[in-house]
């Protein structure tokens, strides 16, 4: 696959969205993780409040852990910041998921990774703020 002239890998997964609980982090994630340089930054983008050693955790709202409030459209961090970002259970709720994607391509350094899990044959959930299913 490429991306914008440049050949991105992307691992992508199905998950449920579990309202009310906190998503685990994938282990896949957590391996990739592990395999980045110790000087590369990971970004969970969408958390949910959980918190990962050696992983940003950002989220909309001040949730439990989340260490940074910011808007996922928007991105508080430079171009090329991140070796992998984590998106979980986030793009069904974005009103523009092309755009979202748009944002976390740009914070990827090239040849970074993008983890993404989306909502698969699920029902809509968290109404009104659920804008997009892959199905």
């Amino acid at each position: 696959m490429s991306y914008g002239g440049c050949p991105v890998p992307i691992c992508v997964s199905v998950s449920g969205c579990r309202l009310g609980r906190v998503n685990a982090i994938p282990e896949r994630f957590l391996q990739l993780r592990r395999e980045l340089p110790d000087d590369e930054l990971a970004l969970d983008c969408g958390s949910g409040g959980r918190k990962t050693a050696g992983v940003i955790s950002l989220d909309v709202g001040p949730f439990f852990e989340t260490e940074i409030v910011g808007d996922g459209m928007h991105l508080p961090f430079r171009d090329g910041a991140f070796g992998l970002v984590l998106s979980q259970a986030v793009i069904e709720h974005v009103i523009r998921p092309e755009a979202y994607v748009d944002e976390i391509f740009r914070v990827l350094r090239p040849g970074g990774l993008f983890y993404a899990e989306v909502a698969f044959i699920q029902p809509v959930h968290m109404a009104p703020d659920n804008y997009f299913n892959v199905t």
